[in-house]
């Protein structure tokens, strides 16, 4: 797994689909620390629940119904932001 400076976006996998109801999960390269984190979908921020260097657990956004989502994803200050389609 490449570290967190080298990552591009097809390091990271996320969910088919996300619910408002579950815990979710982004893999791949993270800085480990939830504090640097920022995930948003449907243009609203997520609750970052915790973070390991591996991956980030979240909720969606209250009210999130199961289906595909627009997200964006941004592990840390100083890197880039990268755009998911939750699938």
């Amino acid at each position: 797994m490449p570290t967190l400076a080298q990552a591009v976006p097809a390091d990271y996998t996320t969910p088919p689909v996300y619910s408002g109801a579950a815990v979710q999960v982004i893999h791949g390269p993270v800085s480990g620390d939830s504090q640097l984190a920022q995930v948003q979908m449907d243009g609203q921020p997520c609750n970052i629940l915790a973070e390991d260097p591996r991956s980030v657990m979240l909720t969606p956004p209250p009210g999130t119904a199961a289906s595909l989502h627009p997200g964006t994803w941004h592990p840390a200050p100083n890197t880039p932001a990268f755009a998911f389609p939750s699938s």
